[in-house]
Order: C-alpha cells, then structure tokens, then sequence
C-alpha cells in the first residue's frame, strides 16, 4: 500500500481512538497504556507499516502514550481453535491484571479474536479497529466500545474497469487465496460474480504455488485478464506477498495477459 495512504488511514485511526478515549472516561493521568493486537507478524511489509505509523501519530500527538503489541502470527500459524485458545491464555495470563486504556486491532483476525474474547481477557477496554474488510454492521450488535475504520474491496467498479479498458475480454482469472483476508474478499466475490456473468465467464485460481499459477496462467487465451485480490507464499523461511512475485515474473512481460488489482 502507498505509504500516504498509510499515513492517512492511521491518521483518521488515531482520530478515533482519542474520540474513543475521551468517550470512555479515562482518568486525567497523561502516560496511557494502548495495545496493537496484530493479526499478523513482524517483518511482514504490511504489518510494519500499520506498526510504525500507529507509533507515529501517538509520538506527534499524543506522545506520553506507552504503546505496546501483540503478534497474534496468524498468516504463519493458522488461527484454528486450539490456536486461539492459547492465544487467549497467554493474553489473560499477561493483561488479566493489568490496566489498558485503548485496544487498537490490525486486521481481521484481531478483529475477530476481539469480538469474541474482549471482555473476558479486556474487559471494559475500548477497541478501535482497522484492516477489516467484509464488515456488517450486525457484528457489533451487543458490543459496546468498538469503532474502526473499515476496508473495502471495490471488486465490482474494478471489473467495470477491466472491461471498459478491454473490451473484447471473455475470461476473468482471479487469483485469490485462503487466508481470512481472501476469504473476505471471496464474500465480497459472491455477491459481485452474478452481475458478470452475461458477459464473461469466471476462474479462481486459489492456494496455487507459483509454479502452479504459471501454468495455469500459461493456459489463458488472449481474450482473458487477471484479477489479482490476496496472494501470499509461505515457505518454511519466509512469508512473502505472492503480489511481489507476481509483479516481477508475469506483470513486466510483453506478451502477458494483462492484469488488474482491486486494492492499492
């Protein structure tokens, strides 16, 4: 994501966690305690940014703030039941005593631990939100001291787009994968694919290695295009947007269908 863009949605974050706090009535001693709950891991591109720009805007407006984290590492270990139930003992086990002030949780994942688990192992605590993509309003319902800014997959103007920019296309492949952000934005697809299908036909290309999206990739006729949503590889060193591989193996290439992203 563009850094000014980084920059802006945790400006507006900020925004909202002050709102939150004053809101909530806590107490006029200056050093308050705010908790990153990250859904995913340090050295993950995203994930630092969301990080450091979070410790920016406290640093520049709110610099008596003690800011800390939680890596909740779920792109590498994935968040099942048993996962989440020994996340929530480590958490009541490091937080059940002690006092926050504002909970801030980076994507879906922390989102969803939260909901479920807030005012067992925080209870009382505010919570801002970010990063969410397939929101409802109905998962607030019952929940007190949530607000959040929400994403949003414009999956539908970006294929209006493609088509407009393309208009002999036949075929759309879309590359997405399984992690809670694909699968948001699979949801999202659910509701979209209908409103195109007098017009081209659909391929999900999903979970694929990058040796298996290049062959299936390989196969695509000229009248296709890519629709690139989430896309990551994970091996046993390293974590890495498969859209980075993507860009320098398939995008720079002449010949090669072109291809489009629903998200900056």
């Amino acid at each position: 994501m563009d850094l000014s863009l980084v920059r802006l949605f945790f400006g507006i974050c900020l925004i909202a966690a002050m709102i939150v706090a004053i809101s909530a009535g806590v107490d006029s001693n200056p050093a308050k305690q705010v908790l990153i709950l990250a859904s995913y891991h340090p050295g993950l591109a995203w994930e630092d940014d969301i990080i450091s720009e979070i410790r920016l805007h406290f640093a520049m407006f709110m610099p008596s703030t003690i800011v800390s984290c939680e890596y909740m590492d779920t792109k590498r270990v994935a968040p099942d039941e048993t996962r989440l139930s020994k996340l929530k003992a480590l958490y009541l086990e490091k937080y059940g005593k002690k006092h926050l002030d504002l909970i801030i949780a980076s994507d879906t994942d922390a989102f969803d631990f939260l909901l479920v688990n807030r005012d067992e192992v925080f209870p009382g605590t505010p919570v801002v939100f970010c990063g969410v993509v397939y929101f409802d309003d109905k998962m607030l319902q019952g929940k007190r001291g949530f607000t959040g800014v929400v994403e949003k997959y414009d999956i539908a103007d970006t294929i209006s787009l493609m088509l407009r920019l393309h208009p002999g296309t036949q075929h759309i492949a879309i590359v997405n994968d399984m992690t809670a952000t694909g699968q948001a934005a699979a949801k999202v697809l659910e509701d979209t694919i209908p409103l195109y299908r007098e017009n081209v036909t659909f391929e999900i290309l999903g979970n694929l290695s990058i040796d298996e999206l290049k062959e299936k990739v390989s196969f695509l006729s000229n009248d296709s295009l890519i629709l690139l949503l989430t896309f990551i590889v994970l091996s046993i060193t390293s974590l890495t947007y498969r859209a980075r591989i993507w860009e320098s193996t398939f995008v720079r290439k002449k010949d090669f269908q072109p291809s489009h992203r629903s998200y900056p």
